[in-house]
């Protein structure tokens, strides 16, 4: 468990710029406490990437993708989750 939390703190990290004190990579509530206050900070709206393969999905099963959708990270994660 504490690797999924690793993993997805280091993504939090990569996308603000930042870096994950070495103390907090050994203690789960330190870990825990970084992500709740960190995860704020990842941008609103998707990437590059994530629209790509949103994109893909929709030719490939000729499913429409509402603007609103590419316009937010999480609807369009959700939309990605949804049809993958």
């Amino acid at each position: 468990m504490i690797a999924a939390a690793i993993a997805y703190a280091e993504k939090i990290a990569e996308a603000i710029s930042d870096k994950i004190p070495k103390k907090t990579l050994t203690d789960r509530g330190l870990l825990s406490q970084w992500i709740d206050q960190n995860k704020a900070k990842l941008p609103s709206e998707p990437s590059e990437k994530q629209i790509a393969f949103a994109r893909s999905i929709s030719d490939r099963k000729k499913i429409e993708i509402t603007p609103e959708t590419l316009r937010s990270r999480s609807a369009l994660s959700t939309w990605i989750s949804t049809h993958v």
